[in-house]
């Protein structure tokens, strides 16, 4: 074998294995079915940080998996009536750890319609539900029943925002800590 072969065959090995591990990578995102809850922003009664960042919670979420993108219902016409699309602002809910009620703050700049879902760390949803938003700031109250949620467990909170024009054009997470 000529010495230009070798490297030619070596340079396809590497790229295979290269391609192959792109692939795994892929596929595993597309098929997992568990999200790390393990990590949450620390805020406060009234929405200050405290302690420990998630830099991933409360911002806008560029990628979803297929299985987070399956947890949102598609809303209906009458639910997206009067809805634009807009500018959302979120700020990391508070108290985070809680007992059982969390306020969920946010900020949009046209009434949008906001899809909640909490689910466990296994994609289980525990909650649902949609709200109309304002423009400009609004606070929801978040009661999560003891009877349905565990103590000293993490869960995460999926927000959408949607339009009648564009759809699902916002959407993120954000981590809760349960601790009573």
């Amino acid at each position: 074998m000529s010495k230009n072969s070798f490297y030619f065959f070596l340079i396809l090995f590497l790229l295979n294995l290269g391609c192959k591990k792109s692939t795994e990578d892929a596929v595993q995102n597309v098929v997992n079915t568990s999200i790390d809850v393990s990590k949450y922003t620390s805020t406060d009664l009234v929405g200050n940080t405290n302690g420990p960042l998630d830099i991933t919670d409360w911002t806008f979420d560029n990628l979803w998996s297929i299985n987070e993108l399956a947890l949102m219902q598609s809303p209906t016409t009458i639910q997206l009536a009067n809805t634009e699309n807009g500018n959302v602002t979120l700020n990391p809910s508070y108290p985070n750890p809680f007992i059982e009620q969390f306020n969920l703050n946010f900020s949009t700049s046209k009434p949008a319609l906001l899809q909640i879902v909490i689910t466990d760390s296994l994609l289980n949803v525990k909650m649902r539900n949609f709200k109309t938003t304002n423009i400009g700031p609004n606070t929801i109250a978040i009661l999560l029943s003891a009877n349905d949620y565990i103590n000293n467990k993490n869960y995460r909170l999926y927000y959408g925002f949607y339009s009648s024009l564009g759809g699902l054009y916002f959407k993120g997470h954000g981590d809760l800590a349960i601790r009573r």
